[in-house]
């Protein structure tokens, strides 16, 4: 139970083998917020259970053990949440997630049609060449594949943020905001944000002390503003970033070409290029790419708060990198990798040869 002690009710038997708890209001509130969890937690460990802990609301959070994108009981979840807002007499609903809660919140509140949702970088086509959920043995549901098939116009205003420093999240704004014009589906039902951020939005604008401002706005129905926007924008440059993509998804397919032609925007497409030409043995590119970004983050507070996770990335590629090359500068960034608890294990072993 954790922080919520007694106050957290188990129910899982009331699914197939997804996990959920709900946390009745101290408030006497009829409102519902559903929570679902991102990936990587047991049974019975729900994600962003700590930054709830401190609403008035009815807290009904949903876990995918294992990661299957909430596709192994649809049926059931949606069930579970309509017994709740039955037994608890639930007048208005919200649906929130990070990354794969982010998914889960898009799909229900867009299969239900009962509540707005508030999604913090989902997998918008699942199994998407170099996306999350293609990382992970999943059964997928073809009905539930591409979640823009649930897209409809709607009394209520839901909010999508994507971080454009990933490619693949990049890719999905894009391909979202295509097919909500396809829709006639405007920002009043559907409000889209590419923040200058990572793919772990949620995480940074945390950070920042900003996610409970713009939960605040959700629930009040209120504009959620874009608070760290990104400041590249025009036809001309999210054509580059997408090439950027197919370049990313042909090296991942491994039948990238050997005079590819990438683009340079932000910190995001310098990691990219990094990884490249990491796998292609050019070291010496990958650690000057690197460098650049982390020049960049730090010289930029926003940039700074950054999860620890994502800025991690860039020191330990850029020790590896330079290990590569038989630079003894390596350790200083295994050091700060162990600085930002980010792969432990793998930095004291290097520091310790």
């Amino acid at each position: 139970m954790g922080i919520w002690g007694q106050t957290m009710r188990i129910y899982d038997e009331y699914l197939n083998k997804e996990s959920a708890a709900y946390v009745e209001s101290t408030g006497h509130s009829d409102s519902l917020i559903v929570v679902f969890s991102p990936i990587n937690l047991p049974r019975g460990k729900f994600g962003l259970s700590r930054f709830f802990k401190k609403r008035i609301e009815n807290i009904l959070f949903i876990n995918s053990p294992g990661n299957q994108w909430f596709q192994r009981d649809i049926e059931g979840i949606n069930n579970l949440i309509t017994s709740i807002v039955c037994e608890k007499r639930i007048e208005t609903i919200f649906y929130y997630g990070a990354s794969m809660g982010a998914y889960g919140a898009l799909l229900f509140s867009s299969l239900r049609k009962d509540g707005p949702c508030l999604a913090y970088g989902p997998n918008i086509i699942l199994g998407e060449i170099g996306s999350h959920s293609s990382r992970y043995n999943i059964d997928f549901d073809e009905k539930y594949t591409d979640i823009t098939s649930y897209f409809s116009k709607s009394e209520f205003r839901s909010t999508v943020i994507f971080g454009a420093y990933d490619l693949v999240d990049f890719y999905y704004f894009r391909y979202t905001k295509r097919r909500l014009d396809k829709l006639n589906i405007t920002d009043n039902n559907i409000d889209l944000h590419l923040m200058d951020s990572c793919h772990n939005v949620h995480q940074h604008l945390y950070n920042l002390g900003e996610v409970n401002k713009l939960l605040g706005d959700f629930i009040s129905s209120k504009p959620v503003k874009n608070i760290i926007s990104y400041p590249i924008k025009g036809e001309e440059i999210e054509m580059e970033k997408l090439s950027n993509y197919d370049i990313w998804k042909q090296f991942l397919s491994n039948v990238l070409a050997p005079d590819f032609e990438f683009f340079f925007h932000d910190i995001g497409d310098y990691f990219y290029f990094a990884r490249i030409m990491f796998e292609k043995g050019d070291y010496s590119s990958a650690a000057n790419s690197l460098t650049t970004a982390i020049d960049v983050i730090s010289n930029c507070e926003v940039k700074k708060a950054l999860p620890l996770g994502y800025r991690g990335k860039f020191y330990f590629l850029r020790a590896q990198s330079l290990r590569k090359n038989g630079d003894s500068m390596a350790m200083r960034d295994y050091q700060a990798c162990l600085e930002m608890n980010y792969k432990t294990d793998a930095c004291v072993r290097y520091l310790g040869q």
